[in-house]
Formats: structure tokens, C-alpha cells, sequence
């Protein structure tokens, strides 16, 4: 039961981490575009430092979202099929309230 309760913890968590850090994701050009073209500017990097460091936050991406999909798949395996509905649900409610809070701030 206490591994159960700390997986979903995990799972139910991890999207805050996101709200924690904005501005750190998505930009014009895409994923993680922003954050070094921002530590470009604030650490004064050189070409080569910019292009080592984006290559760093893409296997980053991609190691962050083979454990979401891992995550994904072992609570498949404990959770009924509506409970992973109802999860399903609840990560999509919280998106639509990050697209709707990045839309308001974008009109202003």
C-alpha cells in the first residue's frame, strides 16, 4: 500500500515541478530553446558552450520522458483500469489549466 501511495505521490508530483521552474520549457523555437538562449545571455557562453549545453538538456528530455513512460507502465500494473482513467483525467485538467494560464498571460 505505502509503495502504491508513493508511486502515485510521484506521479501526481512531478508536474509541479514543472509549475516551479516556468519559463524553463517550451519556447518559440521549441523545448529548452529559451533556457539557453537565457544562460547564453546571463553566463556570456560561447557557440560551442551553447551547442554542449543544448545536446546535455536534450538527452535530459529524453531521460526525463523514458521515466514518465516506465512510471506510466508500473502504474498501469497496480492501478484498476478506471483509476487510470481517472488519472488520465486529472493530468489532462491540469494542462488545460497551464494552457489557459499561459493564454491570459500572453494577452496582457
Amino acid at each position: 500500500m505505502n509503495k502504491r501511495f508513493i508511486i502515485i505521490a510521484i506521479a501526481l508530483l512531478l508536474p509541479l515541478t514543472v509549475a516551479a521552474f516556468p519559463g524553463e520549457g517550451m519556447g518559440s523555437g521549441g523545448k529548452g530553446v529559451n533556457r539557453i538562449e537565457r544562460l547564453a545571455e546571463k553566463l556570456e557562453l560561447t557557440d560551442d558552450q551553447k551547442s554542449k549545453l543544448e545536446v546535455i538538456l536534450k538527452e535530459q528530455r529524453a531521460k526525463q520522458q523514458v521515466i514518465r513512460d516506465e512510471t506510466h507502465d508500473r502504474m498501469g500494473k497496480i492501478l484498476t483500469g478506471e483509476q487510470m482513467e481517472q488519472m488520465q483525467n486529472m493530468k489532462k485538467r491540469r494542462q488545460e489549466k497551464r494552457e489557459n494560464k499561459k493564454g491570459f498571460k500572453k494577452q496582457y
